[in-house]
């Protein structure tokens, strides 16, 4: 059978399991999860299961002949009543998120799915360790936090520099090299420099300087990124 949440399942598992021998169904369900509670119609524990031994410390020693809704913290007790009062779906079991009171720490965050076992009642609560992804979520938080600080950070640099390109009494281009063209100009060259309505911000170096300094430009280009250090040349002819 299959089913569009949970994937392909197994066509015939009533054949395919009948079976198996108890230990072996233990074992597998052990593995597979990292805690399985065995619950009574009621919701009482009958037995403990985990794959990690140290898990739970030792609290989950005094589980047994409790209730789930006990074990769990006062938040959490209502999702457990729904999960009990509503019934396991073996199709589909949903998930929630259930966080078990620790004597000496935070209290720890188990996803539990209920399965049923029997026809008179009783029922498996398979839970996953959410802590690893708790953590990772926090690191995401913390991540998003630096990249907004570093963000705004940038924008202020930018401003900064936009005010002290624009405020700069000489003319100044950036331009990209490989190009040839012009990617920003300060006002004071976009004042002297724009005729007729062309702007400077895209247009090819050609355009600025007159044929006789076209060569003294491209010594310059080149000398600054063979150096990688600022040159100075004073060409000798700038179109007007």
């Amino acid at each position: 059978m299959e089913h569009p949440s949970t994937g392909r399942q197994f066509s015939d598992p009533s054949r395919s399991f009948a079976n198996l021998e108890a230990a072996l169904v233990a074992t597998m369900v052990t593995a597979a999860t990292d805690v399985a509670l065995l619950l009574d119609g009621s919701g009482t524990i009958i037995d403990v299961a985990m794959r990690e031994p140290d898990l739970f410390g030792s609290v989950e020693k005094g589980w047994v002949g409790k209730s789930f809704g006990e074990v769990v913290t006062v938040e959490s007790r209502q999702k457990v009543e729904r999960m009990l009062t509503q019934g396991p779906d073996r199709e589909s079991p949903a998930r929630r998120e259930i966080n078990h009171p620790m004597p000496n720490g935070p209290d720890l965050p188990i996803s539990y799915s209920l399965l049923p076992l029997t026809k008179n009642g009783m029922r498996l609560a398979l839970g996953r360790d959410l802590r690893t992804m708790a953590a990772l979520q926090q690191n995401l938080v913390e991540t998003q936090l630096a990249l907004e600080t570093d963000y705004a950070r940038l924008r202020s640099t930018e401003t900064q520099y936009r005010v002290l390109f624009d405020t700069a009494a000489e003319p100044i281009l950036l331009i990209d090299a490989a190009a040839r063209r012009i990617i920003d100009a300060n006002l004071a060259a976009r004042q002297r420099l724009e005729k007729d309505g062309k702007r400077l911000v895209g247009a090819p170096l050609s355009s600025i300087f007159g044929q006789s300094s076209q060569g003294d430009v491209e010594a310059l280009i080149a000398a600054a990124r063979r150096s990688g250090e600022s040159e100075s040349d004073e060409p000798r002819s700038v179109r007007q």
